[in-house]
């Protein structure tokens, strides 16, 4: 099971894909990653997404991990990123200047855990959750996913 990102894992995104001081404005407010999850061609039949309620999640059950990414042009997921370099503000690359690199959590099996499965999804369903939220309190199948930065201008980071 994974999370996408560490707390820290979701600030390396930012910068990766917004200019340095465009993320270093954003920063300062409270700002989100959600997800678009849906299937395309045909309905889910094996391997559904499944969704964890974060208020059954301890913080002791997330291991942090790093992910590694093709450099851009390098096949099938080169390209998940702008991969733009910020190199004074976190590091990023294990292989190179252009491959990028950052946090993701994985999650720990504890029985207090919560579990959902969107079974049986179609073509016209999609289902939009958050991934990150700078407030911190919590937390093979053929689809899209599009991800997306929410930000509030009128809100400071806790």
């Amino acid at each position: 099971m994974h999370v996408d990102q560490s707390y820290r894992g979701a600030e390396q995104i930012l910068y990766l894909n917004l200019d340095e001081e465009e993320a270093d404005r954003r920063i300062k407010k409270r700002w989100a990653i959600m997800n678009i999850w849906q299937p395309f061609g045909k309905p889910v039949k094996r391997d559904p997404m499944a969704f964890c309620d974060f208020r059954t999640v301890d913080e002791n059950d997330f291991r942090t991990v790093v992910a590694n990414l093709p450099p851009p042009g390098a096949g099938e997921y080169a390209n998940v990123s702008r991969n733009k370099a910020h190199k004074g503000k976190w590091e990023y690359s294990a292989n190179g200047e252009t491959a990028p690199r950052y946090e993701v959590t994985n999650l720990a099996y504890n029985p207090e855990q919560k579990w959902y499965f969107a079974s049986e999804m179609t073509t016209e369903e999609a289902w939009i959750f958050k991934i990150f939220d700078s407030k911190k309190d919590g937390r093979a199948r053929t689809s899209v996913e599009v991800r997306a930065f929410v930000f509030w201008d009128d809100e400071e980071v806790e």
